[in-house]
């Protein structure tokens, strides 16, 4: 008896090891194919039955399993509602967590469902996510699911995509995920979210995120040997953004470029960039009084070197609530603003003493300073090849704004004026006066008119006359 019930064990022992098959339904939600949801096993979706060559349907049915994958043929594969891919794995090596062998997926969340991968044993390996052509969406613009990713993890695949609803792709739990997904497209109210601590290593993964927006609480590390720029929208970091994009598309081309009108960094956020952060038309960053460090470097393009920059592509909008808000390794160890993009202006709103290496003009562009009350600026040096640049400072007042040289105050090709919210003077009002003790070695001030002139000369006449009498007296 006590061998035949061990034999009996063994049997279903060996049974429950090896990969069940699930054949694909036929479509609509009472027809698709049950994935069993009690056993902890290896699912393999297989096609349908009564036609291998159609779209096979499943319910994932709130399932806990080993591993997901599909079989070579058909290639085309629709999942629906919620699923947990735990590999339980004890070892330090690698193990398939969903393969989907190079087919199209769609994984249908419907409402608010989640595909979550992760490995509860807790150990150091890695699950292989080989993704083909992997679409995550739901069925109306006002559904919502999430992709969690809670385990190391290596990511690849030709593409993924959401559509339709609010989807999310969150790294989470500590994860280290290295993503290598050729192309990587997120829908309108979709999100990138790492949490703080995980990290997400992206190596030559080209990202489109369109109308969504990344939380970027744990770290983003964005590599392209390839020159492919990385578009952010409507991003909030809190945690470190790294990017390594390598120049071979020339003019200095390395940019992290924002779109959308709520990029913040803030809380302790930081930025470790080779190159530009660039403002495109309509975009804003705001960077915090909070922000941790936003080191930006130079690059070189055969024998010129781009400074570590902001680069306002015209319309653009830089907010400074931090002092200082820029480190770099360009000459004076500050950042340079260089301002592009034809007939809409740029602006640059300054909260708080800023310092910056020079201000670059290129093509036809304009630069609104906007000045918060007491705050200081300095910027070393105006420079450009423009041949007609416009800045312009509002909320000015005298011994606010600096520089360090004066060569550029005689070049006509720049036009300078300033507001000081009752007035506005133009560069022919205006003069360099130099200083000693203050924030930089010349002080942008306004040239006094001829009424001002007998104004001081009156009062120093009455002055006189005054001191006069008393003697006299």
């Amino acid at each position: 008896m006590k061998k035949t019930t061990i034999v009996l064990l063994a049997t279903l022992c060996a049974l429950s090891a090896q990969a069940v098959e699930v054949a694909g339904g036929t479509g609509g939600e009472s027809k698709r194919a049950i994935i069993p949801k009690d056993a902890w096993q290896d699912i393999v979706l297989a096609p349908r039955t009564d036609n291998p060559s159609g779209l096979a349907y499943f319910n994932a049915n709130g399932a806990t399993v080993k591993s997901l994958t599909t079989t070579a043929t058909p290639n085309a594969w629709n999942v629906a509602f919620t699923m947990t891919i735990d590999t339980r794995a004890t070892g330090s090596d690698a193990v398939d967590a969903l393969v989907n062998n190079g087919g199209a997926m769609v994984w249908n969340f419907s409402s608010k469902y989640t595909l979550k991968i992760e490995n509860t044993a807790g150990t150091e390996s890695t699950a292989n996510v080989k993704l083909g052509n992997f679409t995550a969406m739901t069925n109306g613009s006002s559904e919502n699911g999430t992709i969690d990713i809670a385990t190391k993890a290596n990511v690849s695949g030709t593409s993924f995509k959401t559509q339709t609803g609010a989807l999310t792709l969150k790294i989470s739990n500590n994860a280290n995920v290295d993503w290598t997904v050729s192309n990587s497209e997120f829908g309108n109210r979709s999100i990138l979210q790492i949490d703080k601590g995980a990290t997400l290593k992206a190596q030559n993964a080209v990202f489109n995120f369109g109308g969504s927006t990344q939380n970027i609480a744990g770290t983003f590390e964005y590599v392209s040997t390839q020159s492919r720029n990385l578009t952010l929208n409507n991003a909030t970091i809190t945690g470190k953004l790294i990017t390594n994009i390598a120049n071979t598309q020339g003019q200095g081309n390395a940019q992290v470029i924002f779109t959308g009108t709520d990029n913040v960094i803030r809380d302790g956020g930081q930025v470790d960039s080779i190159g530009a952060l660039r403002l495109n038309n309509g975009s804003k960053l705001t960077i915090e009084s909070t922000a941790g460090t936003i080191n930006l470097k130079k690059i070189k393009d055969n024998t010129i070197q781009y400074y570590g920059r902001i680069l306002f592509g015209g319309g653009g909008e830089l907010v400074l609530n931090k002092k200082d808000a820029f480190v770099t390794d360009n000459t004076l160890g500050l950042c340079q603003l260089t301002v592009v993009g034809g007939t809409n202006a740029n602006t640059l709103r300054l909260n708080a003493d800023n310092k910056f290496e020079q201000l670059y003009f290129q093509e036809v562009s304009i630069l609104n300073i906007v000045l918060g009350d007491g705050v200081k600026m300095n910027i070393d040096n105006i420079a450009g090849v423009a041949t007609n640049a416009t800045l312009f400072i509002e909320n000015f007042a005298e011994d606010r704004v600096f520089f360090n040289k004066n060569d550029w105050f005689a070049d006509d090709k720049f036009d300078i004026s300033v507001s000081d919210g009752s007035k506005t003077y133009t560069k022919d009002q205006l003069k360099l006066v130099a200083v000693e003790g203050g924030y930089g070695n010349y002080a942008l001030t306004v040239v006094p008119e001829p009424a001002e002139y007998a104004a001081i000369l009156g009062a120093i006449a009455i002055a006189f006359a005054l001191k006069r009498r008393c003697s006299k007296k």
